[in-house]
């Protein structure tokens, strides 16, 4: 199968799998909740997949490509960090193409004659080709971009054995000669000396087992809660090593004994010619990772909310009387205040209904502590990652009436506290949860209330009105609170 043909099976796959899925998931699902948990990935990819070694002298190489299968386990036992093992199959390729002149001295023919034995290697192009399982054990780590998105990666070790370990040859040829330093004279194309051109060479190489170094970089996007495309890079690297009998010629004539001539082709990755056959892949991948079993939740202890009392809802605002106005009557202010009964004025008898004057008396201020419980936790909410105050005409009602409060009672103060969801890192919450504290006392200060009198502070996530296991409740805790107080 090609490599095209490859790659377009798995594609349709996974889209397979993605609108199977689709088609199941019949309630609306939340996306990249970031969990803890158990997860299976199923990932295909290719790239340069090479044996690296030397061949100073000999030739030159040319590096191959291959493919990579894999089918892992993973566990987060936090919502970002976990282990994982998987079985991974890789394809690598390479190719050495050999030029030089191997040479045996004190080679005896059939006529018992000693000669120099030579074999011209002429551009003899052999392919080496491999598939290797390895099993990696990893500490992997993931963080939440945003609702659909999040990256990851992996480190880890490696144990890699080969399962086919072969070559043969498909270009140039090599060529046996025999050097006759008593004639002088150097003698080929006699096949009865066996001094022959061959081209045609496959075999088997030696097996080798090793450990090597495995890193990966992913990028996760969420289809429904439990499943996500899984695009990334790789990198592994064998630690290679030569076996027993690896100094042995890429062809060996078995001349050095009169009869003896039984020649052999050993290849070059089990002769001489090669120093460590170190296996190399990089790479792109895709495929899905599907989460399985009881999905845990974030591990950031909730901190208990007690029960509000008298707390009005989000961003409801605090309605202040409006005195009620009286047709045809006139409002004396300059009345003793003791005077509770209406008093009638006479006036000129202009209409047949006298004009009734009354007397409305100064309404006491209110004490410090009732205005206090009226601005107890109440909130104000915001947009995700937003820190700015919307327009809206409630809000600025509220603000005009914090404010008209806090100048008419000077005793008093007002601490502020940005509060946000689990979304991101603690640090990148605690600072967005002070700019929405900050945003809040900007608008207090443009109303005229003294700096002085406004604290600041950020909660982050840490003390969620609800629990952050829905889109609702999220935006529900990415809000301020604010109470006022005594001095």
């Amino acid at each position: 199968m090609s490599m095209k043909r490859f790659l377009l099976s798995v594609l349709m796959v996974v889209v397979a799998v993605y609108a199977a899925d689709a088609q199941n998931n019949t309630e609306k699902e939340e996306v990249n909740s970031c969990n803890a948990g158990h997860y299976f990935v199923f990932d295909v990819g290719g790239g340069l997949h090479t044996l690296a070694y030397n061949v100073d002298g000999f030739g030159k190489k040319k590096p191959g490509a291959g493919i990579m299968v894999r089918g892992g386990y993973r566990y987060f036992f936090t919502e970002n960090w976990g282990v994982g093992t998987e079985l991974n199959f890789k394809s690598f390729q390479s190719t050495f193409i050999a030029d030089y002149t191997q040479k045996i001295s004190d080679a005896i023919d059939e006529d018992n004659y000693t000669y120099q034995h030579r074999t011209y290697y002429n551009d003899l192009k052999e392919k080496q080709s491999q598939m290797v399982l390895s099993l990696p054990i990893a500490i992997y780590f993931q963080q939440r971009l945003n609702q659909k998105w999040k990256l990851g990666g992996g480190l880890g070790a490696v144990a890699q054995f080969e399962i086919v370990n072969k070559y043969n040859t498909s270009d140039g040829d090599l060529e046996t000669r025999g050097y006759y330093d008593i004639f002088n004279v150097e003698l080929y194309g006699m096949d009865q000396h066996n001094f022959f051109t061959k081209s045609d060479f496959d075999g088997k190489n030696k097996k080798r087992s090793s450990i090597g170094l495995l890193v990966e970089g992913n990028a996760l996007y969420y289809i429904t809660k439990r499943l996500s495309i899984d695009l990334g890079i790789y990198f592994t690297v064998g630690m290679g090593y030569k076996s027993e009998g690896d100094d042995l010629n890429q062809f060996d004539p078995d001349c050095m004994k009169r009869d003896g001539y039984q020649w052999k082709y050993n290849g070059a990755l089990d002769s001489k010619v090669v120093d460590i056959p170190t296996p190399i892949a990089v790479g792109g991948m895709a495929g899905i990772r599907y989460q399985f079993g009881k999905i845990k939740p974030k591990t950031v202890p909730e901190k208990p909310i007690d029960k509000p009392v008298d707390v009005p809802d989000t961003n409801i605002v605090v309605d202040v009387p409006v005195k009620d106005t009286i047709p045809n009557v006139v409002v004396v202010e300059d009345i003793p205040e003791k005077d509770t009964v209406p008093v009638v004025v006479d006036v000129p008898k202009q209409d047949t209904v006298p004009t009734v004057v009354v007397t409305e008396p100064e309404k006491p201020k209110e004490d410090v502590t009732v205005v206090v419980k009226k601005f107890t936790r109440v909130n104000v909410t915001f947009g995700f990652n937003e820190s700015y105050i919307k327009s809206r005409p409630d809000l600025a009602r509220m603000l005009d009436e914090i404010s008209e409060v806090m100048n008419e009672y000077p005793e008093t103060k007002l601490s502020v506290t940005g509060h946000t969801c689990n979304i991101g890192s603690l640090d990148q919450n605690m600072r967005l949860g002070q700019k929405r504290a900050e945003a809040f006392k900007a608008e207090l200060v443009k109303r005229g209330v003294n700096s002085d009198r406004i604290s600041c502070d950020s909660k982050a996530y840490l003390e969620p009105l609800f629990p952050n296991t829905t889109e609702a409740n999220r935006e529900k805790n990415r809000r301020v609170e604010f109470t006022l107080t005594e001095k």
